[in-house]
Formats: C-alpha cells, sequence, structure tokens
C-alpha cells in the first residue's frame, strides 16, 4: 500500500548521510594524518578514514574502544592486533603502516578498502554460485596464509571480510586473534587475554569449541567452521542457524544438524552442498583440517575434478541422530506407525460399518490391500533396499502416487482414500501442485462413480484448500459450497464436520471480498465448535474471526480478544511443538502491530517462526511468517534487516509456490517497498516493474508504482498507474471496499501536484467516507485522507475548508 511517511523516511536518510560525512568528534588529532570520517565502529576498536600528509594516501585508522579509558583487556587485545598485523603480509590481508598512541588512545594505521562488507556486495550484486565460490576460495587463501603463519582469526564472518571495487575480498580485525601453540611462547602479545569458559566471537558465526569456552581446543579448524557458515551463507543468504535469544542459538549451535544449502537452494551443486556440510561438522576431526585444504576442494570442484570431501555414510548419520535425538526419532518412529495404523484402521472400521457377514472376508482383503500398499511405498526409505539411495518423502509420495491406478483399479473408494491422503501429505509440505493433482484425481474418483459420501466431502474441502492457496477462490468457493451440501446431508446442520467446511468457506469468501457473507459463516462455525465443547478446532475459528475482524473490519478490540483466546487454547494443548501455536502468535502479532505495539508483534512474529522452523524449512508458512516479521522490522525503521527477511521469504516462496503466485507477489511488492524506504528508488521501480511483467493487473504493485512515481515527482506517471489501480480495486472489490481509499488517495495528490485540485477533490471525500464507514472516526488511515483533502482544498484558496479538513486530520 502507499507509504504516506516520505518526509519523515527522507529527513532519517539526510540526518544518516550528515552523520556519515561530518568528521566524527571522538577522533583524536594524530600528527600527519587528517581525519576524514569515521567508517566503523565496532566491538575492539573505532576506525576512521583519513589521509596520510605525507604521502597523500588514504589510509584507515583504528583507536582501541574506549579510548583514554580502555581497560588492560581491551589494550591486550589492541597490542595482539598490532602484532599480528606486524607478521602477516598477503595481498588480501589488510597491512599495517605503523601504530602509536596519542593522548592516552591507542591506534593503529592500516590499508584503506574502499569496499564493502561481504554480505552487502552479495545482495547489491547477486553474483553466480560460481563467481561466490572463486570469491569464497581466495579468501579461505588469505585464511591460510594467516594460519601459515600461526594466526587463528577465531572472528571470521562477512562483516570482517570487505570486497574492493575489483571484487576482492580484504581480510580485516585480527583483534580476537589467537597464535597456534608453536608460535605463542616467543611473542610476548600472544599471552591469554580470556579466561577459561569465556566466550570470545561472535556467536552466529561461532564453532562449537568457542562457545564451549575450551579456548584449549581451538585451533585451524575453529576458523574452518566460520568460513562453513560464510560458505553457507553464501549459497543460501541465510545462516545455518538463527534464534531470537543468544541460547537459543548456542543450543542449535551445539545440538542440531546444519540444513543442507539445497534446501534453500536447489541451483547448489551436490559436490558443493558437502564441501559446506564437511565445514560444518560439530567434531573437528570431521572437517577440513585447514582453510588450505578447504580451498583446495573448491578448486577441485570448479575446475571439474573430484572433490576430496565425501558425503557421511548412512550408517554414520543414522548413528548420530540415534544418538542426539533419540526422544524425537522416537516420537517420529511412532508417528509414521502411528499414520500407518490409523489409515489401517479407519479403513478397516469405515468396511465394518455397513458390512454383512458375508462381506467379511472382502473387509480383510481391503484392509491387507492397503497395508501392503503402505509398506511397500515406505520400502524405499530403507536404504538396504534402495540399495543406498534411500527416498525422500516426495520421493516416496511421487512413487506410491504413480501405482495407485495400477494397485486399486476395481476399487474406487480405496484409490480415493490414497490419492487424499497423499494429496494431504503434499499439502501439508507445502507442495501444492502435486497435492492438487492427487486431490483432484480423488474427486474425479467420487464423480466418476457417483459417489457421496464422507471420504469424498472430505477430498472436495481439502482440495478447496489447496486451490485456496493457489489463488483459484472461484473454484475452491464451488467446490465448498457442495461440500457444505453434502456434509449436512451426511451428518445435518449442526456437526463438527459441518463446522469445519463453513469456516473454510467463509475464509474462502472473504478473499473474494464478499465479506458479510464470509463473517456469517465463520460465527457460525464458531458457534457451532463451541456447542461441542471439546472441540479442537474452536482455537482454529478464534483465530480465524480474529484475522477477519482485524483486516476486513478494523475492529482490533475484538480481534485481540479473539487471537489471545485462541492462543491460550493452543498453548495449553501438552505437545512440544504444536504448529497451530504459531499461526495464533502470527495473528496476535499483526493485530498488536496494527494497534502501534511493534515491541509486542516483533517478540509474537518470533516466536512464531522459531515454532514453524523446528517443525519444517522450506515450507510456505515459514516464508509467510519471515514476510510478516520483515513487514514489523519495516515499521520498527529496521530496513536493512527487513530486506534481507523479504529477500529470503521471496526466494522460498518463488521455489514452493511459483512466481506468480499471490503470496510470492504480495512479497515481491514488500520487498520493493523497503528498498524504496532504503532510498534505493531505481531497485524499487524494477522490483515492481518485475511484478507487473507477472501479473500486469496486479493492483498493489500498480498501487505502489503509483506511490514511487509520486515520491519521484514523476506525476503523470504516478495518474496513470493510479487509475489503473482504481480500477482493478473496484473491480476485484467492488466500489465500497475500504481499499480503494488507497489509489484514490495517491491520485488526489497527483492531482493536486499537477494543478487540478478540483479534479482531486471528489476523489479524497470519496477516499474519506470509505475509510469512515469501515474505520473507527480517529484511525490514522482516515487522518491520511483528512491530510490529502487540506492540501487540496489550500491549493484551491479554501483555507478555512482546509484548515478544517486538517483539524480532522489530527484530532
Amino acid at each position: 500500500m502507499p507509504d504516506h511517511r516520505p518526509l519523515i523516511d527522507a529527513a532519517r536518510r539526510d540526518a544518516q548521510r550528515l552523520r556519515a560525512a561530518a568528521p566524527p568528534s571522538a577522533a583524536p588529532a594524530i600528527a600527519g594524518f587528517e581525519i576524514v570520517s569515521q567508517v566503523h565502529a565496532g566491538g575492539q576498536g573505532v576506525v576512521f578514514r583519513a589521509i596520510q600528509a605525507a604521502t597523500g594516501r588514504d589510509v584507515a585508522i583504528k583507536i582501541v574502544r574506549g579510548g583514554a579509558l580502555a581497560g588492560p583487556g581491551e589494550r591486550a587485545r589492541f597490542e595482539r592486533e598490532v602484532a599480528v598485523l606486524g607478521r602477516l603480509q598477503h595481498p588480501h590481508i589488510v597491512s599495517i603502516h605503523g601504530s602509536g598512541v596519542v593522548k592516552g588512545c591507542q591506534y593503529l594505521v592500516m590499508d584503506f578498502v574502499n569496499g564493502v562488507p561481504l554480505d552487502e556486495y552479495l545482495f547489491a550484486n547477486e553474483p553466480s554460485i560460481r563467481s561466490r565460490l572463486e570469491l569464497f576460495a581466495t579468501i579461505c587463501d588469505a585464511i591460510n596464509a594467516a594460519h601459515l603463519c600461526g594466526v587463528i582469526h577465531r572472528d571470521l564472518k562477512p562483516g570482517n571480510i570487505l570486497i574492493d571495487e575489483d571484487a576482492r575480498p580484504h581480510i580485516l580485525d585480527f583483534g580476537l586473534a589467537k597464535w597456534t601453540d608453536d608460535i605463542a611462547a616467543a611473542i610476548p602479545q600472544a599471552r591469554t587475554v580470556t579466561a577459561a569458559g569465556q566466550f570470545l566471537g561472535s556467536l552466529p558465526w561461532a564453532a562449537p569449541e568457542q562457545i564451549h569456552g575450551r579456548h584449549c581446543t581451538i585451533d585451524l579448524r575453529t576458523d574452518v567452521y566460520a568460513l562453513g557458515t560464510i560458505l553457507h551463507f553464501m549459497l543460501t543468504d541465510r545462516l545455518p542457524f538463527s534464534a531470537d535469544a543468544p541460547h537459543q542459538l548456542a543450543e542449535q549451535i551445539l545440538n542440531r544438524d546444519p540444513p543442507p544449502p539445497r534446501l534453500y537452494n536447489k541451483n547448489v551443486p551436490r559436490e558443493v552442498q558437502t564441501i559446506s556440510l564437511r565445514c560444518l561438522a560439530k567434531d573437528p576431526a570431521r572437517r577440513y583440517q585447514s582453510a588450505g585444504e578447504l580451498a583446495e576442494d573448491v578448486r577441485r570442484f570448479l575446475h571439474g575434478a573430484p572433490i576430496a570431501a565425501r558425503a557421511d555414510s548412512t550408517l554414520y548419520v543414522l548413528s548420530k541422530h540415534l544418538r542426539r535425538h533419540k526422544a524425537a526419532i522416537t516420537v517420529g518412529a511412532g508417528f509414521v506407525l502411528l499414520v500407518m495404523a490409523s489409515a489401517i484402521l479407519a479403513w478397516s472400521l469405515y468396511l465394518r460399518a455397513d458390512r454383512e457377514a458375508a462381506a467379511a472376508s472382502a473387509a480383510r482383503e481391503e484392509a491387507e490391500a492397503v497395508a501392503a500398499f503402505l509398506v511397500d511405498a515406505l520400502r524405499s526409505a530403507n536404504p538396504v533396499e534402495s540399495q543406498g539411495n534411500p527416498a525422500t518423502v516426495e520421493e516416496m509420495l511421487r512413487r506410491a502416487a504413480a501405482t495407485v491406478g495400477e494397485k486399486f483399479a476395481n476399487r474406487p473408494q480405496l484409490a480415493i482414500r490414497v490419492h487424499a491422503t497423499i494429496g494431504e501429505t503434499y499439502h501439508a509440505l507445502g507442495v501444492f501442485s502435486s497435492a492438487r493433482a492427487q486431490l483432484e484425481m480423488a474427486v474425479s474418483l467420487c464423480e466418476d462413480h457417483s459417489l457421496k459420501n464422507v471420504l469424498c466431502a472430505s477430498a472436495r474441502q481439502t482440495l478447496a484448500r489447496v486451490l485456496g492457496d493457489l489463488g483459484d477462490h472461484a473454484q475452491a468457493e464451488a467446490l465448498l459450497r457442495r461440500a457444505l451440501e453434502e456434509g449436512k446431508g451426511i451428518h445435518g446442520d449442526r456437526h463438527a464436520e459441518v463446522a469445519s467446511v463453513m469456516h473454510d468457506l467463509g475464509m474462502i469468501l472473504w478473499q473474494a471480498a464478499k465479506l458479510d457473507e464470509a463473517e456469517a459463516l465463520m460465527r457460525e462455525a464458531l458457534t457451532l465448535r463451541r456447542e461441542a465443547a471439546d472441540d479442537p478446532m474452536t482455537a482454529q475459528s478464534l483465530e480465524g474471526l480474529a484475522r477477519f475482524l482485524h483486516t476486513a473490519r478494523g475492529d482490533l478490540a475484538t480481534a485481540e480478544d479473539f487471537a489471545r483466546q485462541a492462543l491460550a487454547i493452543q498453548e495449553s494443548r501438552p505437545l512440544e511443538v504444536n504448529p497451530r501455536v504459531a499461526e495464533a502468535l502470527e495473528a496476535l502479532a499483526m493485530i498488536v502491530r496494527a494497534k502501534g505495539d511493534l515491541a509486542e508483534a516483533e517478540l509474537q512474529l518470533r516466536r512464531a517462526l522459531e515454532c514453524r522452523e523446528r517443525l519444517y524449512a522450506g515450507h510456505p508458512a515459514v516464508a509467510s511468517t519471515r514476510n510478516n516479521l520483515a513487514g514489523i522490522l519495516k515499521d520498527l525503521g529496521r530496513y536493512e534487516e527487513a530486506q534481507v527477511m523479504y529477500r529470503q521469504a521471496l526466494e522460498d516462496m518463488r521455489t514452493s509456490l511459483g512466481p506468480q503466485n499471490r503470496h510470492t507477489i504480495t512479497c515481491a511488492n514488500n520487498l520493493a517497498g523497503v528498498l524504496k524506504r532504503l532510498g534505493r528508488l531505481d531497485e524499487a521501480e524494477q522490483a515492481y516493474r518485475d511484478v507487473l511483467s507477472m501479473t500486469p493487473d496486479d493492483r498493489s504493485a500498480l498501487n505502489n508504482l503509483g506511490s514511487l512515481f509520486l515520491e519521484r515527482q514523476r506525476w503523470a506517471e504516478a495518474e496513470d498507474c493510479y487509475r489503473q489501480a482504481l480500477k482493478r480495486f473496484e473491480e476485484s472489490l467492488g466500489p465500497q471496499h475500504q481499499d480503494l481509499a488507497y489509489p484514490a488517495i495517491g491520485l488526489g495528490e497527483a492531482l493536486v501536484a499537477m494543478e487540478r485540485p478540483d479534479e482531486a477533490e471528489p476523489l479524497l471525500q470519496r477516499a474519506i467516507e470509505l475509510r469512515r464507514t469501515r474505520l473507527p472516526p480517529q484511525h490514522w488511515l482516515t487522518g491520511v485522507a483528512y491530510s490529502g483533502l487540506g492540501a487540496c482544498l489550500a491549493a484551491q484558496g479554501r483555507f478555512d475548508d482546509a484548515r478544517t479538513a486538517l483539524e480532522q486530520a489530527t484530532a
């Protein structure tokens, strides 16, 4: 939606530029150097750009953190860095030109690198995987050179790797470096500056032995682990482990296996994934033994030669998981057995319900057929049966789906059940296209055999959910109306299964802007579920209504009450990881965000993200939560964090949902919006145009591109975009929907800027009426419309009317 705070953001950017350009008052005068600007403030010191008077050369001057008041630890680490850099001479490690003390402040003069940190370089340039690997190998060469000189960096991370204008890396910040044992005894500055058990480094990039604080175990392989973390980041644009709280992150690094890079980026070659995972082994003995070995293996891959690293054997992986995750594996195995047993038992009971004595043997045969089918499908996961190539879950599903027609050619109800079960599993995994195909087969069989039973009604309902996720609301609505009719015929009007279909139909009608019918159905579903005191889906109804009342009605008070009720119900359930908790947390977060409580919104969304990441990685639900969390970060003014998270979410959505899915497009719009906030207007404009190239009628992209043109004072282009957006909003939402106010206000502002206030006034008046009918009188969005009207009236010389409108805007 349009951004109505460009002046505030512009002022913030101007202030940041002024601060960066101004010579810092904290920089002491150093003879022979002219301080130009502060370029970095880190945990160990402050770095300034300066000009050396004698040579006119740009240099970097690092001053110990705390200046003259620095403690013994800071001074010792600073002396250590001077000693380290004095020994290191390498084109990709910053060189030292001198050091000294001025007014009690220790300083170090180094090469000035005109570049950006590694992470910024990657996001700005988006190099190919091959280019990233070539860059990474060069970084490894530099670290290997330090290792050969007896230096372990201990704080490797993208912020300590600058990439210059020629795409060459430069390693810096050796303030936490450790000497190898054979060098330490000969150098006074190599004395220990950390106590046993003290953590030293940057937690997200730290190796397990650093977190344990056992400094005697830190060696060259500790840097190899950090390089592995950097490689994972370079391949996937994300860290292997992430958590809201430091102790949670430490627990993951110590106890969880790193996720394979191909989970996030299917373009990563398998050999490169093997290299990455070898670096991130918990046991240092299983890593590369030096950065040189790592660089060599990367170059083997680049040259088309076999790599030295090999993936862990099935036996090793299995034994490791059994040791580390005994409880989880027990639960997982129990779940698989439960699914198998439940499917067989349910089918047996289904047949038994109306069987006759003569059909008993046939029932047993069908139950046995289902059991045999499941056993055969699961056998592909056995490494012995599969000759060392165990199938993934998706491969098992694909093999099972391919044999349904053959196995159950003369048993349509069995085939329907199996197709539906496979479809439901694909849906849970977020593989929506495969889910749709399987569920359409199930529904087609129901039609072909004129079946009207619980099984067919359930298949239609699940297919409708999948179609809703894919954005096909019309077909989803038709399926749910039929499922509702069939459900009432089977169960009666007040059954829990009927409530479930009512709720789903209400959600689809909401997406189709049929708000009154949607609300009525969702409230009726809640009533039915409350009548059944123990209905576990009552919380789902509360959460769905909370989202609806927040988004469609603007009733934040009732929405928050429903969301907190839903969360309380979900958190009361004795499950270690309950996916419904994440949904309730996310609903509550978006409501408190609308109320302006961004701190709680961020907290609840991070809890939701942690829950979802524990359940499944790469799933669209995880990407959706990231998208929403990025929106909170944007609201908090943390734009760089927001754009990184938007990019992660967008990549996952493109992979799992496809580039034209509505969720993918929404995320792409959001990324463009935060690029706009960062002042990267050309990138933002191109991002909006990319969305429109895929979906030319996307109303949000048209509206947001108009907002961008408005900010760039390209009035005619803004008018054209807003008029198209207003037309699309009316066509899809109807003439009375409150969201029509967005393009109406933008178009009004463009017309006022082009000195056509008479045309703008009715648009702005319409926006006010649309907002007042749906939102509280003092809502800030209504205030935006009044503000635009005030500017319009002032442009016509109607200053008293303008003053009244502006008073309404600020009331």
